[in-house]
């Protein structure tokens, strides 16, 4: 009877777990698939259920990661966590706008992948992304692009991409992220006047280290 309770117990839990929603604004875009909001003044790190990004440093990274910021980053957006992964993050669906599926809308516009592994599934993403590649669009415009999860370990095997800083969480990082363009040579606060296109985000140190000065008129 006590492991019967117990049981229940479990599956209570797992249900409230998997049905949990966060409301919150999001306060930075990590890349493609990874932000972070604030909700009821708790921060989390929300990983997008189903879907993987290009690196960095792959073709399309800093696309990806763009694309992202253009539809949410300030804005309020809500999570159906799914799943807590083993580094702590909120694995979940995030709807912004008008109800508006963002992971579905980040891979149908051939900036990630589904992620297979991990929802194999969702019919929504899984579509979405027979539609990239049929259309020939974002990273299916090269006729073998490589996946993001095939990179990492690529990468990590040849000591390149230690294991623990692939989604290590940087708290002073995100705090003090500036954001730069493409051509500029100067680091501003994300909604900078003078900034008309994103390229992408950086801790400040790292954007000084690299030789971009602040602009005057933000005073990131």
């Amino acid at each position: 009877m006590q492991k019967l309770k117990l049981l229940v117990v479990f599956f209570l839990l797992s249900i409230t777990i998997l049905a949990q929603t966060i409301t919150g604004n999001v306060s930075y875009v990590s890349d493609g698939d990874t932000l972070h909001l604030v909700s009821n003044g708790e921060k989390y790190k929300i990983r997008f259920y189903g879907v993987d990004s290009p690196e960095s440093s792959q073709d399309y990274g800093l696309e990806s990661k763009e694309f992202v910021m253009k539809r949410v980053s300030g804005k309020t957006v809500k999570v159906q966590v799914m799943d807590t992964d083993r580094y702590g993050r909120k694995v979940g669906k995030i709807y912004y706008g008008n109800g508006k599926y963002l992971n579905e809308e980040v891979v149908r516009a051939g900036y990630a992948w589904h992620y297979r592994q991990y929802a194999p599934n969702d019919s929504d993403i899984k579509q979405a992304e027979a539609a990239a590649r049929s259309s020939k669009i974002g990273l299916w415009r090269s006729s073998n692009p490589t996946p993001p999860w095939e990179y990492r370990s690529a990468k990590r095997s040849s000591g390149q991409l230690p294991a623990k800083n692939i989604v290590a969480s940087n708290k002073q990082n995100v705090e003090n992220a500036v954001y730069v363009t493409k051509t500029g040579k100067k680091y501003h606060r994300q909604n900078c006047p003078t900034m008309k296109k994103i390229a992408g985000s950086l801790p400040k140190s790292e954007a000084v280290a690299k030789g971009y000065e602040a602009c005057k008129i933000c005073k990131p």
